[in-house]
């Protein structure tokens, strides 16, 4: 009889099922009580994992399962393949998380900061508005995505929105113009925002085991990789709104102002989420042409049609 494989993305995804985690055990206990292990480390608060974990470890499978897997494998499992459904909805949500911090950036645009009224006013709000935000709406979406993908505790993750709340709060507060020390220091909390936002980041993903020198090694490991395609992604978005333009306006259609003032703000909002997207399912041995070209194919595809 062929069996399933069993994950532990796939036992924390389906805890509401008790059937379908009893048909997987029953195919196969050995490999259940493997991933159960995994699942067990990273949610040890969890109700429904602790009968299981009381079960295994009265039928024995438990202990000769965990022994063998702390030897084999004691560090985070930053990089796991996903079931086809939670790849999915993580995908929804990327594009979500992005689209919603695009429109933040626009906030300017929206309130007529933007459009010249010969004061040169409205222009210093608008980058006043990025100064203080942009860290924000730039590397909130890839927060989300390691919350959603590693789904840390519930606490944890209070925490570090309380800590992201208190810092919007001191950036909208905080005085931006007079004299040139007040002005350094502004910018000097603009620039180190990106370091401590990554930080929390690091709750995020790791949840309880923020304090393992090797779970944050693997955290350095996954924000690297993920920088590693972001810069690919961006490159191929680069090319990619160079041939819009240079199609559209082959055509006679002037479209230079949509394509560099959203569609190339969009794209380069989303590629670090995206990158931490793929990464995050990307096996070790994988190459990373696939990768890239299953993102833009499509994209490539679209344009042409248009």
């Amino acid at each position: 009889m062929q069996t399933t494989s069993v994950s532990p993305p796939f036992l924390l995804h389906h805890l509401d099922d008790p059937a379908l985690l009893e048909s997987r055990y029953r195919e196969d206990p050995r490999a259940f009580a493997t991933a159960f292990s995994v699942a067990w480390e990273e949610r040890p608060e969890d109700v429904v994992l602790g009968v299981w974990h009381a079960r295994l470890d009265a039928e024995g499978v438990l202990n000769r399962e965990h022994a063998r897997l702390s030897t084999d494998d004691t560090g985070w499992r930053w990089a796991e393949a996903l079931d086809a459904e939670r790849a999915k909805l993580l995908l929804v949500w990327t594009v979500g998380l992005v689209a919603l911090a695009g429109l933040v950036s626009k906030i300017p645009w929206g309130m007529g900061w933007t459009h010249y009224t010969g004061a040169d006013f409205d222009y210093r709000l608008a980058g006043d508005f990025h100064q203080r935000f942009a860290p924000f709406y730039a590397l909130l979406p890839l927060l989300g995505i390691f919350a959603l993908r590693y789904r840390p505790d519930r606490r944890l993750l209070l925490a570090g929105a309380g800590v992201v709340a208190a810092l919007l709060v001191v950036q909208a507060l905080r005085p931006l113009h007079g004299d040139a020390v007040m002005e350094d220091a502004a910018w000097l909390a603009t620039i180190h925002l990106p370091t401590l936002l990554l930080s929390l980041g690091a709750v995020a993903a790791l949840g309880k085991r923020w304090r393992e020198v090797e779970a944050r090694m693997s955290y350095l490991q996954l924000v690297s990789e993920t920088g590693a395609l972001a810069a690919l992604f961006l490159i191929g978005g680069i090319l990619l709104v160079m041939l819009t333009f240079a199609l559209f306006s082959a055509i006679g259609v002037r479209a230079g102002d949509f394509i560099f003032e959203w569609v190339a703000l969009f794209g380069a909002l989303g590629v670090l989420p995206m990158g931490a997207l793929m990464a995050s399912q990307r096996p070790e041995s994988a190459r990373l042409a696939p990768l890239v070209a299953r993102v833009f194919g499509p994209l490539a595809l679209a344009v042409l049609a248009v």
